[in-house]
């Protein structure tokens, strides 16, 4: 979650540690978090969401040819 996007915070830290607590479960199931949608044209645009960051990413992987 680190990267050239810039820096992540306490609180990000703290989200990412209680999810992957949330999905740890029991060695004998599969869990997936999913924030859903490929693309920043299928999300609604709500003030403070994603579009920015999936834009970013989706730049960034074009730059970088991947």
């Amino acid at each position: 979650m680190v990267g050239p996007a810039g820096y992540i915070s306490m609180e990000d830290g703290e989200a990412v540690n209680i999810c992957q607590q949330g999905i740890a479960g029991s060695l004998d199931e599969t869990s997936i978090i999913e924030c859903g949608g490929a693309s920043t044209d299928s999300m609604e645009v709500m003030g403070v969401d994603e579009n920015g960051v999936r834009a970013f990413w989706a730049g960034y992987r074009q730059l970088m040819g991947l």
